[in-house]
């Protein structure tokens, strides 16, 4: 089984686990674009300038996320190309996100070896 049908047979496990990663993340956006809204907040037209950082805050982020599925698409297929299955493709993404949080978090300087 494929990830195409996840969507549909676990629908609210899935909605859940976003909505939850959502709220936690929202601590990151009023951290990183708090100040940037309350600066727009104060101007002649406050909603207007609010409006224009919104619009343009989900412009960026739907270009960045057409990008990066994009992507993700190219890699998936050269895996598909190369006849590695599904797992191995789930294994080497989870293999590099460890790998690289090993680099952002220092911790692969004392893996003794």
């Amino acid at each position: 089984m494929g990830l195409e049908g996840l969507g549909q047979q676990h629908g609210w496990a899935l909605f859940v686990g976003v909505w939850i990663a959502g709220l936690l993340g929202s601590w990151h956006c009023a951290g990183m674009c708090g100040a940037f809204s309350v600066i727009a907040a104060r101007g002649e037209r406050p909603i207007l300038s609010q409006l224009a950082y919104h619009l343009g805050r989900l412009f960026t982020y739907s270009i960045l996320a057409s990008l990066l599925h994009s992507l993700g698409l190219g890699f998936r297929n050269v895996f598909y190309w190369l006849g590695v299955p599904q797992w191995g493709i789930l294994l080497f993404v989870a293999l590099v996100s460890l790998w690289a949080a090993f680099l952002a978090f220092g911790l692969w300087d004392r893996i003794p070896g």
